[in-house]
């Protein structure tokens, strides 16, 4: 046996690492370039809590792989290296959906770490919450009590007190959620950015690696949050001027109902109030859902531009379809409005998965559709000189020729998956959730999907405006009607087109609907679906056509 001595043995700083007993597992986040230079030659040791002895020694350290160590009791463990962040949580409390529980919080980032600090934590989510890998929010806190925050800048993130962390467990590979949001933020820059410089039209999250208790719980995103400060919205002075709502379910969240509201509430037909906070008047955002579903073609058309922005809703549109989130069209989106008297705005939130993978992590490779909500269906029918369909076209046209193009969305894509692997992420994420398998094959699908459903929005968003028709008037030797219906309706074709395929699918992008046509006449029957508006698609003799219809 090697006998460790002060030159062969590394060490590591306290705070520097994490160690799971019950996994075997120790995670040290430090530069193995600078460990290898400052003990060359074999390693015999490395000191931690305790010095472990390499079985065998090792010469050169990297991230990523796996040593075989073993304590002076003869206990043996796996120790890692990682270039990720590591954070470490402790509690004596049950962590709960609400209210936040104090705890210690402290994390290691060779450039920026942050020493041990009180915090209160809490569970995150919806459907979240039912995975047996949890997400949280976090606050940082003067001291024990809450009663005061603090705020922190984080990983090269905004300084503030409240932060989430993702689990990403509904993500084949764990690596979604950051990258959407960085094409997001790429994409688009709020029009107000020249008063408001630091003003974000979205968040940024980094990965990081949690020891919660003292037990490894695989890769995070730690990620900003959505709120007033990070969009820079106008505060209350006695009145309200800027605006912020968040989507957290169906209704008028995708323009398709407008119950009553109540100002005692802080929910709304799908809505949750968000700011300001010291007054709840629904009255705004109910003026605004009552336009866009009940002002006719002659008032829309010639005034959303003030009602809405414009830019904003021609990149989350483009956006919401390239990626196919189809849980971000009406829910899991925040709207906003920068002051009174300017137009609103979106602004996306949890863009887990997409890319083929839907919501709870499986996949749907459906590349054929457009993704809509009652707003954007009334968009996609302005025809005019420089209206929406105009300049969807133009902007598709121009990212496309870089952000939006085949082979830098696969990099960054490709990117952020090696950059795991090689800090050896998914190993570790298969050890703390053993129902986690690393299917490297989910690039090969990816890839096949972006390919298949850029070429399909190349000609969806390039093709010629037809629509602001009557909704039941004939549109490519293609009939549907009655249209609203209240329950049924029918599709009318030429035979000449037949046989074809008819498609519906809802405002979550889901196909409720298939029917193959092989007569001139056939019945949709949506007699048991909700109210609102749905896409009826039909494809076949070279015809690719697609129809709202809306269902009272």
């Amino acid at each position: 046996m090697s006998v460790a001595t002060a030159n062969d043995t590394v060490r590591v700083a306290q705070g520097a690492f994490g160690i799971d007993s019950e996994l075997e597992l120790i995670v040290v986040g430090l530069d193995v370039a600078e460990l290898n230079a400052l003990w060359p030659g074999t390693k015999v040791a490395v000191e931690l809590d305790l010095i472990y002895r390499f079985e065998p020694t090792v010469d050169e350290l990297s991230t990523g792989v796996g040593y075989p160590i073993v304590d002076d009791e003869g206990d043996h463990l796996v120790l890692y290296f990682t270039a990720l962040p590591i954070a470490r949580i402790n509690t004596p409390h049950t962590i709960v959906d609400d209210p936040k529980v104090p705890a210690r919080f402290e994390l290691f980032a060779q450039d920026l770490p942050v020493p041990p600090c009180d915090i209160g934590i809490e569970i995150r989510g919806g459907f979240a919450q039912s995975l047996p890998k949890k997400s949280f929010l976090i606050e940082f806190w003067e001291d024990p009590s809450g009663e005061g925050t603090v705020d922190r800048a984080l990983l090269g993130m905004r300084n503030d007190d409240d932060w989430n962390l993702q689990s990403l467990y509904n993500e084949p590979l764990r690596i979604t959620s950051p990258l959407n949001n960085r094409l997001w933020t790429d994409i688009h820059q709020p029009y107000y950015a020249a008063l408001e410089p630091e003003a974000k039209s979205g968040i940024s999250m980094e990965h990081v690696e949690l020891f919660l208790n003292d037990r490894y719980q695989g890769i995070y995103a730690f990620g900003e949050r959505v709120d007033r400060k990070q969009l820079k919205l106008e505060q209350f002075d006695g009145g309200i001027r800027g605006e912020l709502y968040r989507g957290v379910g169906w209704g008028a969240s995708t323009f398709t109902s407008m119950p009553p509201y109540d100002n005692n509430s802080i929910l709304w037909s799908g809505f949750e109030y968000e700011h300001p906070e010291e007054l709840v008047d629904w009255s705004r955002l109910h003026g605004f859902v009552d336009f866009v579903i009940n002002a006719s073609d002659e008032d829309f058309v010639p005034n959303y531009p003030e009602q809405f922005h414009m830019g904003t809703a021609v990149d989350y549109f483009l956006f919401l379809n390239l990626l196919r989130l189809a849980d971000n069209a009406g829910k899991n989106i925040f709207i906003a409005r920068y002051d009174q008297g300017e137009p609103y705005f979106y602004i996306p939130w949890d863009l887990d998965n997409g890319f083929g993978v839907i919501w709870d992590g499986t996949r749907q490779p459906v590349t054929d559709d457009v993704l809509t909500n009652g707003l954007y269906a009334r968009l996609m029918d302005d025809c005019t000189t420089d209206g929406f369909r105009s300049r969807l076209r133009a902007r598709w046209q121009e990212l496309r020729e870089d952000l939006l193009a085949y082979d830098p969305i696969m990099h960054r894509f490709n990117e952020a998956h090696d950059r795991l692997a090689a800090n050896g992420v998914y190993d570790r994420e298969a050890l703390a959730w053993p129902d986690f398998v690393h299917d490297t094959d989910h690039l090969d699908y990816a890839g096949l999907w972006l390919q298949d459903r850029l070429t399909f929005l190349d000609v969806v968003f390039g093709a010629p405006c037809t629509v602001g028709l009557d909704a039941n008037a004939t549109i490519g030797n293609v009939r549907l009607f009655p249209n609203p219906t209240t329950g049924s309706a029918i599709v009318q074709i030429d035979p000449a087109l037949l046989p074809c395929d008819v498609y519906v699918t809802n405002t979550l992008g889901q196909r409720i609907l298939q029917l193959h046509m092989v007569q001139e006449r056939t019945t949709i029957d949506l007699s048991g679906s909700a109210t609102g508006i749905y896409q009826v698609s039909i494809s076949g003799q070279g015809m690719h056509l697609r129809r709202s219809l809306v269902v009272e």
